[in-house]
């Protein structure tokens, strides 16, 4: 499945796009990982990020151009942008790209990112993710995206459930979290975040 096939969410404002995160992709940066961190294109970013987690790990440029990351990123942002608005990218530039690894009771909080747009795709999940909450209505591992104040026809969050070989794309502005999780296992996930036009980016633009 190419990028050219995704699902374009709009649960509020802001919309979240769902693509498909290529199975080469993820089996090319979960090798990186399980080889072993001292890769020295694999630098320890986790002291700039939010997560409580034990381990976030950047991902060089040579990385993210060589393995096709970066172009594969491009791809589903310019459908992404161009679903949403109408409009066609002429720049992207990725500006960091990190995989977290998330373990049994770590967590990301309530945050946000820098430059224009954002995404984060799983990799790995453990086998039994989202089993052992203590309700029914299990969030354990999600990811959840929250915008405004709920109205009367009006949402304010929108929850994801991650599988492996899904890439979400949305506004670095957009507010996300984490819930931490019960069981034993890696939940792994790639994060990154680029810019785009300026003047497709700043509704305020007078282009």
């Amino acid at each position: 499945m190419s990028s050219d096939s995704f699902v374009l969410q709009r649960p509020f404002g802001p919309p979240v796009g769902e693509f498909p995160f290529p199975e080469r992709l993820i089996s090319y940066l979960n090798e990186l990982i399980d080889q072993g961190t001292n890769d020295d294109r694999l630098t320890g970013y986790g002291k700039k990020l939010a997560g409580e987690v034990s381990s976030e790990v950047r991902i060089s440029d040579e990385i993210c151009s060589e393995s096709g990351l970066t172009s594969y990123l491009q791809r589903c942002v310019a459908a992404y942008i161009e679903a949403s608005s109408g409009s066609q990218i002429k720049k992207f530039e990725l500006l960091s790209a990190w995989m977290v690894r998330q373990y049994s009771g770590e967590y990301n909080p309530i945050h946000w990112h820098g430059g224009h747009i954002s995404g984060a795709g799983w990799l790995k999940l453990p086998p039994e993710l989202g089993v052992g909450g203590l309700k029914t209505n299990d969030h354990d591992g999600n990811i959840v995206f929250a915008h405004g104040a709920r109205q009367f026809l009006c949402g304010s969050k929108y929850e994801v459930v991650p599988r492996v070989g899904l890439l979400t794309v949305f506004p670095a502005y957009l507010m996300h979290s984490v819930y931490p999780f019960r069981v034993e296992g890696e939940r792994r996930s790639l994060a990154f975040n680029a810019v785009i036009d300026d003047d497709i980016a700043n509704p305020y633009s007078s282009s």
